[in-house]
């Protein structure tokens, strides 16, 4: 009897527990330029050379800490043909979520050179 007591509650909490714990993916800093990428990013939403993306997650927000260089998009990948960015420029330090150009669920993060000189930055996705 105690056997099936143990079997039972292991598998309440197996069906309770948590999806998926939270999370976070970094990329720099790094020279983001024309020829940067890591391979995880989609064409031709985002053109690769010169892109850097996460892994799939549903994540809530993405950060970029840019500390000078040309034009970068900072935004979101849904799929290949999908996907939604915002311009950064200068020196700055911006945030996005994926609602603020239209997406949300399962998405990598995305940043983008554009042109001008390779930015130094830092970008990092959070779910």
């Amino acid at each position: 009897m105690r056997y099936r007591v143990a079997i039972g509650t292991t598998v309440v909490a197996l069906i309770i527990a948590p999806v998926s714990a939270a999370a976070t993916w970094s990329w720099g800093f790094n020279y983001l330029g024309n020829s940067s990428s890591n391979g995880n990013c989609m064409a031709p939403a985002v053109a690769v050379p010169g892109a850097v993306c996460s892994g799939w997650n549903y994540w809530n927000s993405n950060y970029m800490d840019k500390r000078g260089g040309g034009y970068v998009y900072l935004g979101w990948q849904k799929d290949a043909y999908t996907s939604g960015f915002i311009g950064v420029s200068g020196v700055t330090q911006v945030a996005t979520v994926p609602s603020t150009v239209g997406l949300g669920g399962y998405l990598k993060s995305a940043a983008e050179y554009v042109s001008g000189a390779a930015s130094y930055l830092q970008t990092q996705a959070y779910s």
